[in-house]
């Protein structure tokens, strides 16, 4: 979804090549993966870029620290993915993934993926890493699969600190994969490293990780500062 036309850095290492009269982008280098941008060219506004800190024989690479003209776009962790594993029982739970972004950001609501037998109401919550809550959301509307709902207000995160997203599941029967977590993943400017999960009737910090290799599906919607 685009929200504006403003766009911040998303990851650490980006480096843009473009012409140094005209500013028309051309195109960029990112974790020394080549990308293409989807509608070219872009324009560089005002005089926010620097020098160049490296140089090729065909190209010039500098580092951008904000530029304006570009759409900003919200990010999940995962799209649409439809977990493999058999829904899980055991309720009532606080299913959870702890996550960080490579930018500072907002994120602006909850998302997790249902199964039919995954009955409400469900409950979204934001937490930091020490466990207080940052905001919460109860879902409407339910259907099956993919589901997502906005806080009131989006909250600021900062780049490289964890953060845990989490919703209640009251009944079971949540979407769940074993051993996804074997490593860390990474859908950049977003990672998730593990899950998490707590016992109770109402929503509290999930901070058990002796399952923290599955994959309870829970995610975030996000967007750079």
């Amino acid at each position: 979804m685009i929200k504006n036309a403003r766009l911040a850095l998303l990851v650490t290492h980006v480096f843009w090549q473009f012409d140094p009269d005209t500013r028309d982008v051309l195109e960029y280098t990112k974790d020394l993966q080549h990308w293409t941008p989807a509608v070219a060219p872009y324009k560089l506004e005002g005089p926010d870029y620097k020098v160049p800190i490296a140089t090729t024989s065909d190209r010039k690479f500098f580092r951008v620290n904000r530029w304006w003209g570009f759409p900003l776009i919200e990010s999940s962790i995962w799209t649409n993915e439809i977990p493999a594993g058999t829904p899980a029982p055991d309720a009532p739970v606080e299913l959870g993934v702890k996550f960080q972004a490579a930018a500072d950001g907002f994120i602006s609501g909850i998302r997790f993926h249902k199964d039919f037998q995954n009955t409400g109401p469900h409950v979204g919550n934001l937490w930091d890493n020490a466990g207080n809550l940052l905001a919460t959301c109860t879902f409407e509307n339910e259907t099956v699969g993919w589901q997502e709902m906005r806080f009131a207000t989006p909250i600021p995160i900062t780049q490289g600190l964890y953060y845990v997203a989490s919703y209640h599941c009251l009944n079971g029967f949540y979407s769940f994969d074993a051993n996804y977590f074997l490593a860390p993943y990474y859908n950049l400017p977003l990672a998730a490293g593990h899950s998490v999960y707590s016992y109770g009737a109402a929503s509290s910090f999930p901070d058990q990780t002796s399952h923290a290799f599955n994959n309870y599906w829970v995610d975030v919607i996000y967007y750079p500062r």
